[in-house]
């Protein structure tokens, strides 16, 4: 009997042990240390799950891993998201694409993908043990491997398929690496810039659909939305960035300056012929220049009460008496 153990019961875990066919002989079980299986894909993509992202080609698709590059390309060529699309429409789920690239099931519940999951892990005969958290892991000499569980639980596999996910600890990584495998020790990824004493978090909830944030001093660089919070920024184009510059903002221990464009415009003459024509627009309706320009720039009201006005060389007089920036690329330090 060839025995198959996946560890992790979330969506790589599941994925795999749907593409696992019942065979004579086999045996496919699937440990979950928690009490229920595929938590986060019932909450991903605000409960409707993003299954996947269109698919325009693979060079396109690797410059979204930045870090991962050489590692991915080979994995990425053999399972890309269109044959992601096609699986799930082989299994009788209409996937649909919006106007961002994501791809969502066209009723809009997660629950259309964890059922598919499930059906498929029945129909090939996975057994599930929950609430059994993996402990240590040992290779014996004949090439097997012996699994011990919070619980108390031994498991003898053959083959064995670890769909964890990361670890916040390094020390949590020695079951595997007392069999000889290595890790890039884990740093934090995915969040947003905290940035204490700077005039900017005077203005929450101010955004930008299409800012270029750039860490400065490095070439990374991210264009995207922007939202100004009451402890900094925040908003897709940061959240993406800081996963760009995962290592390199970890290695300078969080004190970092970013450079901020606001407008996607990079000529300044056009900046400001913009912000007139947007200003006239305003005047029409008596009210201040709500937005200084129509697609990203925030309210140039604003702008007097920001630190980067003098220090970047400002500022024009419009007819109204308010201040344009002359250059809105500013220099932001960052505390976490």
């Amino acid at each position: 009997m060839l025995k198959i153990a996946i560890i992790g019961g979330g969506a790589a875990g599941c994925f795999a042990a749907a593409n696992i066919p019942a065979l004579p002989g086999r045996e496919v079980v699937l440990f979950e240390k928690t009490g229920k299986l595929l938590q986060k894909v019932k909450v991903s993509g605000g409960g409707r799950c993003n299954v996947t992202h269109s698919y325009t080609g693979l060079p396109e698709l690797l410059q979204a891993y930045p870090r991962g590059i050489a590692l991915l390309r080979k994995t990425m060529h053999r399972f890309t998201p269109l044959h992601t699309q096609r699986w799930f429409e082989n299994e009788g789920v209409v996937l649909k694409e919006e106007p961002d690239g994501r791809m969502f099931p066209t009723t809009d519940t997660s629950q259309t993908i964890i059922d598919t999951l499930l059906n498929c892990m029945t129909r090939n005969r996975t057994q599930v043990f929950l609430h059994h958290a993996l402990t240590d892991m040992k290779l014996l000499p004949d090439n097997t491997f012996e699994l011990h569980f919070s619980n108390g639980v031994v498991y003898h596999a053959h083959k064995v398929l670890i769909a964890t996910g990361g670890y916040s600890k390094p020390d949590q990584y020695n079951i595997f690496t007392g069999l000889g495998h290595k890790f890039s020790l884990p740093v934090p990824s995915l969040f947003t810039f905290n940035m204490p004493n700077e005039a900017i978090t005077a203005l929450p909830g101010l955004s930008a659909s299409e800012a270029m944030v750039k860490v400065l001093g490095t070439k990374l660089s991210v264009t995207g939305a922007v939202l100004i919070t009451h402890w900094g920024m925040s908003g897709p184009a940061i959240l993406k960035l800081s996963a760009m510059a995962a290592r390199t903002l970890a290695e300078c221990n969080y004190q970092f300056q970013i450079g901020v464009q606001w407008s996607p415009l990079t000529n300044r003459g056009a900046v400001f012929q913009q912000l007139r024509q947007e200003q006239g627009k305003q005047a029409a309706s008596r009210t201040t220049t709500a937005q200084a320009l129509a697609t990203s720039l925030p309210k140039v009201r604003h702008f007097p009460r920001l630190p980067f006005g003098r220090p970047a060389g400002c500022a024009a007089k419009s007819p109204s008496g308010s201040s344009y920036p002359r250059c809105i690329y500013c220099k932001r330090q960052n505390h976490l």
